[in-house]
């Protein structure tokens, strides 16, 4: 491996996840090849479905592709009564966070990453203040 090391990319949008952002994360992996490991979602965090065809979409790519369930809290969660709702959405953001940063800090730790590229600062800017505690490792911010 260079001296460079490997590198994390956490995105949240991430093909098969259509859109502007979803392009620019597959192309940075593509361009990366084994260099890279991404970090991605399963399901879409609008409405908790499952993406479709993204097992499809890893086997094209030269790098390596985990996916977790959601790397963000889902923007529609069950209607439920003021204060249950707020305690049902803490409890499962705090677990989708506790998922993704053992994730990181697995990968960090396993893999040889140097690098950790995170693709959304609004809800994955927690992923940064914990990588920065981590030495030498290189933090990258897209927005």
């Amino acid at each position: 491996m260079s001296k460079a090391g490997r590198i994390l990319l956490i995105a949240n949008n991430f093909p098969p996840v259509r859109g502007g952002s979803g392009v620019v994360y597959a192309n940075l992996a593509r361009h990366l090849g084994p260099r890279v490991t991404v970090l991605a979602p399963t399901s879409n965090y609008t409405d908790g479905l499952p993406l479709i065809g993204w097992r499809e979409h890893d086997r094209a790519l030269p790098g390596r592709i985990r996916r977790l369930p959601l790397l963000r809290t889902r923007l529609t969660l069950p209607r439920l009564p003021k204060p249950l709702g707020r305690v049902a959405f803490l409890a499962a953001d705090l677990w989708i966070r506790l998922r993704l940063g053992c994730a990181v800090l697995r990968t960090v730790a396993f893999e040889g990453v140097r690098t950790v590229c995170v693709g959304e600062l609004l809800a994955s800017g927690w992923v940064i203040a914990m990588c920065r505690m981590i030495p030498l490792l290189r933090t990258v911010v897209y927005v």
